[in-house]
């Protein structure tokens, strides 16, 4: 019946919604309020570089010869997989000159966890484990840190560190099927 009065009868829940929508933000002027409003906010995307250099006077945990080293990076805001370098047997001064790259979103938290393993036949053993928080590095710079991973025996761990711009968000997710929800 209303149909035929009134020919828009499906517009008028639609109609009220605006008009209740219209007082309230009367109402909330009144009372010196701002009123809610959904934005987009905008975050910039790096380029990150992890460059692990070398470890020095790593202890050794096998009876009859040096540690079999090795470093193992976690990043999980950037990538589920956990990377690490390759082995090098037999020294308790491992080089590995091995760079890892990861893109990562400007508006998270990205702690990155290096941890240094000693690789046996069986089970490897956890030597150490280091947490870094990627935010506190400029971008642009290289930046090289030293962590002292066990200030009696002066264990260390030498990292370099790159982080770059490398795009907008909107090419960001053009480029990529992740989404990332900021609160």
């Amino acid at each position: 019946m209303l149909g035929r009065v009134f020919p828009y009868s499906r517009a008028l829940p639609v109609l009220a919604a605006v008009l209740f929508k219209h007082n309230d933000r009367k109402k909330e002027a009144a009372l010196g309020r701002r009123p809610l409003t959904w934005k987009w906010e905008r975050h910039p995307y790096y380029n990150l570089s992890v460059k692990i250099l070398r470890a020095g006077n790593i202890r050794t945990t096998d009876l009859l010869s040096k540690t079999d080293c090795y470093v193992a990076l976690r990043l999980p805001t950037a990538s589920p997989v956990t990377s690490r370098t390759k082995v090098i047997y037999n020294s308790s001064e491992p080089e590995w000159n091995e760079t890892f790259h990861y893109r990562i979103h400007g508006a998270l938290k990205n702690i990155l966890e290096l941890t240094l393993y000693d690789k046996d036949i069986v089970l490897n053993d956890k030597l150490l484990s280091i947490v870094f928080d990627v935010g506190s590095i400029k971008p642009g710079r290289h930046f090289k840190r030293v962590f002292q991973l066990n200030p009696k025996t002066k264990e260390e761990l030498e990292v370099e560190f790159l982080i770059e711009e490398c795009c907008s968000p909107d090419e960001a997710a053009k480029s990529s099927e992740t989404w990332i929800l900021v609160g």
